[in-house]
């Protein structure tokens, strides 16, 4: 949710700050409700910390009961679970909605490389072929031929290397650690003034044992956010690097940090790129996939996304029979 809900409508919510910092410290998921200073929540009296299979994902802060009565302890719960089930549905439409349109967005791509792809053998490549079998029929000469074939065969080379490439072709071939070394120590070498890269044993185990969707989900949001780090967070005239650390405990953790340019809160320049692609989008699908993104970043300092993919066990191909490794 992009900015706090309020009820009833119109009504000016409190500007956040604080709020996170309301059940820091690990507070388990008993703590029903804490008292907060009305002065500083926007006129509220209690705070409900709202959750879901991952942990805190919110507050719900409710203003003075009606009659100036307390609130009862089965109030405060079914506040709680009525607050949690909101954000569910919220969640759930806001991801509908980001796939639907990536869905949209891709179907378009597709139809115009297919009417690209139509286009180029109707009108340029199938009449030199013709051309060139007259030619070889005896009525043009043998080097004509030869040149209109090859410049067909040029023309289809260049088409054939137009057409995206299978989606998980990097992580079928290396692995996903592989694959991710790889983009660092080849792909984006150039881009950087430095590299770190580590992954616990029990992190490689944990990518080797991914399935093929969470392991190409995984490594295409890493090589996002590498690629804008490389495009937005170099400042001229310092050193640029870049760390990848994996771990795994229950889930499997990625973190990708750089010491660039940084952003300061509202800027969305890391997060979308290229008309609605970019993080925004992967952590969608990193939601669809059993997993989540997360981004933090202070301007002059850092940029940090960190990704965590589910339970392992959860996220585990078919043949481990949905346990480790």
């Amino acid at each position: 949710i992009e900015k706090p809900l309020s009820m009833p409508a119109g009504r000016q919510p409190p500007a956040g700050e604080g709020l996170a910092g309301l059940f820091e410290g690990g507070e388990p998921k008993g703590t029903l409700s804490v008292a907060v200073d009305p002065a500083l929540y926007g006129g509220a009296v209690r705070a409900i910390p709202l959750w879901n299979a991952r942990g805190p994902v919110g507050v719900l802060l409710l203003g003075p009961k009606q009659g100036s009565a307390l609130y009862t302890q089965e109030e405060m719960e079914v506040a709680r679970a009525s607050g949690e089930r909101l954000l569910d549905s919220l969640t759930s439409a806001a991801i509908g909605g980001r796939l639907m349109r990536l869905q949209r967005e891709r179907m378009v791509q597709s139809q115009l490389l297919d009417q690209q792809t139509r286009r180029v053998l109707h009108d340029d490549v199938l009449p030199q072929l013709h051309t060139a079998l007259l030619s070889l029929g005896g009525e043009g000469s043998r080097e004509e031929a030869v040149d209109l074939l090859g410049d067909a065969h040029k023309r289809i080379s260049d088409l054939l290397r137009a057409l995206p490439a299978a989606a998980i072709e990097p992580v079928q071939r290396h692995g996903l650690w592989g694959a991710l070394e790889k983009l660092l120590t080849q792909e984006m070498a150039s881009s950087f003034d430095g590299v770190v890269l580590e992954a616990s044993p029990a992190a490689r185990e944990a990518m080797a044992a991914l399935n093929p969707l969470a392991a190409e989900v995984l490594y295409y949001a890493a090589r996002e956010t590498v690629r804008n780090a490389a495009r937005h967070g170099r400042k001229a005239g310092r050193p640029h690097h870049l760390k990848l650390i994996a771990a795994c405990d229950v889930g499997l953790d990625l973190l990708i940090e750089d010491d660039g340019v940084g952003f300061a809160r509202g800027e969305n320049s890391q997060l979308a790129d290229g008309g609605g692609h970019g993080l925004t989008l992967h952590g969608t699908l990193m939601a669809v996939a059993g997993g989540e993104l997360s981004l933090e970043s202070e301007p002059g300092r850092f940029t940090r996304v960190r990704m965590r993919m589910g339970d392992v066990a959860e996220t585990m191909g078919v043949e481990n029979g949905g346990t480790g490794p």
